[in-house]
């Protein structure tokens, strides 16, 4: 329903918005991916905890204008990164973690939820962000189950799709 010049005015506010709630929290973006981007908090950092609450916060306020609806996935991990293979002279993310990033925002897409967390990121953040429990799921390409969060108030059908 949208015209192609402000959808892309959308778009282009969208990403210029999250990059800045991205680096206001001192992530990093890494890759943009056509329709999301896929963002880091190097571990170099000490105060990175408090930098992705920053970034959920952030990002959370910009999913409460409903447009562009968009979903975020929050999992904590240790990945490779370099340059080798890249053409761009952008860091290439490599590892399991980095998969199961991108099969949990498939998950996310199919329970309707907006945000959705790993365990791993739940017991890194449990004391400074609300989080409750969307139960266990298996994810394509990974042998076990995994346990889920949504930030507390989020509701399966009530976010993004």
């Amino acid at each position: 329903t949208m015209s192609p010049e402000n959808l892309s005015i959308l778009i282009g506010q969208w990403f210029a918005d999250c990059k800045h709630a991205i680096e206001r929290s001192r992530g990093l973006i890494n890759k943009f991916l056509g329709d999301g981007f896929l963002a880091y908090w190097p571990t170099a950092r000490s105060d990175q905890s408090e930098g992705v609450v920053q970034a959920i916060e952030g990002l959370r306020a910009i999913q409460g204008r409903k447009e562009p609806r968009f979903r975020l996935v929050v999992h904590r991990g240790i990945v490779s990164v370099g340059h080798a293979g890249s053409s761009m002279g952008e860091e290439n993310m490599l590892g399991r973690e980095v998969h199961l990033v991108f099969r949990m925002e498939r998950l996310a897409g199919k329970l309707r939820l907006p945000c959705l967390a790993s365990e791993t990121a739940q017991r890194h953040l449990e004391s400074q962000v609300a989080l409750e429990p969307v139960g266990q799921y298996e994810l394509s390409g990974f042998d076990a189950k995994f346990r889920f969060f949504t930030l507390a108030g989020y509701r399966p059908g009530t976010g993004a799709s």
